[in-house]
């Protein structure tokens, strides 16, 4: 995740909305968010292609359900007003 990324996270959070922003490469780096310069956004692009669809998925998967967990985030409440996750 970039700086910016977190920034935004940490703005919309700021008006009181639940916010999930995992970072995508937790495989491959610390918690600190990747530079946004050349150099960090070559390790991005590098990233992006050695990590796994499935990978993806499974972030994908676990950020809902840890947002699902929450007292205060509940699927037909919030998520399906909006039409998330519809098939």
């Amino acid at each position: 995740m970039t700086g910016p990324v977190q920034r935004f996270a940490r703005q919309i959070a700021g008006h009181g909305y639940i916010v999930a922003a995992p970072s995508s490469y937790h495989g491959f780096t610390g918690p600190e968010a990747l530079a946004y310069d050349g150099p960090g956004t070559d390790k991005g692009n590098a990233w992006k292609i050695e990590k796994k669809v499935a990978s993806y998925d499974e972030d994908a998967t676990l950020s809902i359900d840890s947002l699902l967990s929450l007292p205060n985030c509940e699927w037909d409440r919030i998520l399906r007003p909006c039409g998330a996750f519809d098939n």
